[in-house]
């Protein structure tokens, strides 16, 4: 018994290091998931930071278990060269795609144009920021479709933002030189009340050759009613001008 002791002793101590950093590395897990749940209970956007940390959770965790390995320190070292050259590969490979995704989304974050909950439109397509990820951003669509964009086209292609702080509602609509212009403003206006939107006004957009276009707006407080307010307004605007 004593001789089973000496010899599984100097195993266990050399594999010590390893097991406690293993340990570490698994407590520092378990502790971001729990920051992480707590503040998605609080309604943050955590998609980014979590899945930035756990990529250098990912990367940090290679290396500090390869050092306590119980090994020669030259086969140690032929071993980081081995996951650097697998490593470097990897992002050389993905260069183009992975890599410009994640810059993107350093850029986006640095600007800070929207955040999660505001309406954007690109590519004449309009949609609610549900989750802004490492490499995309995922966007509710007009029928509740998830949309995902690659961060990289959101820096490339131009897209207009709408806070979910309020925004103004508008619609277009053109008229005949027949109809008296006091008359149309009259009508946009009550229009607008109608359709629940505060501070209404009413804009003579273009004078075309045989009609003149009118623009009806008005603020809406709450973004999050931004697709039905404007259904909403175009309907009071038909029924005011019959």
């Amino acid at each position: 018994m004593d001789i089973s002791l000496e010899k599984i002793t100097p195993l266990l101590m050399d594999w010590l290091p390893f097991a406690l950093v293993m340990a570490l590395l698994f407590g520092v897990w378990l502790f971001t998931r729990k920051v992480f749940a707590v503040q998605k209970d609080h309604g943050a956007d955590t998609r980014y930071r979590e899945q930035g940390t756990r990529l250098l959770f990912r990367l940090a965790g290679g290396g500090l278990a390869i050092a306590p390995l119980p090994m020669d320190g030259e086969l140690r070292g032929q071993l980081f060269s081995l996951v650097g050259l697998l490593m470097s590969a990897a992002i050389a490979l993905s260069s183009t795609t992975v890599m410009g995704n994640l810059m993107a989304g350093f850029m986006l974050r640095t600007v800070n144009s929207f955040r999660a909950g505001d309406y954007i439109e690109f590519r004449k397509e309009l949609g609610r920021v549900s989750q802004r990820g490492l490499l995309p951003v995922e966007i509710q669509n007009e029928t509740s479709e998830l949309v995902t964009v690659p961060n990289l086209l959101l820096v490339q292609e131009p897209y207009n933002v709408v806070r979910s702080s309020g925004t103004v509602v508008s619609a277009d609509v053109s008229l005949g030189y027949d109809v008296d212009r006091r008359d149309i403003e009259q009508a946009l206006l009550s229009a607008i009340e109608k359709a629940e939107l505060a501070d209404g006004f009413v804009q003579i957009r273009e004078l075309g050759d045989f009609s003149v276009s009118y623009r009806a707006s008005g603020w809406l407080e709450e973004a999050g009613l931004l697709v039905s307010a404007r259904s909403r307004l175009r309907a009071m605007m038909l029924d005011a001008l019959h």
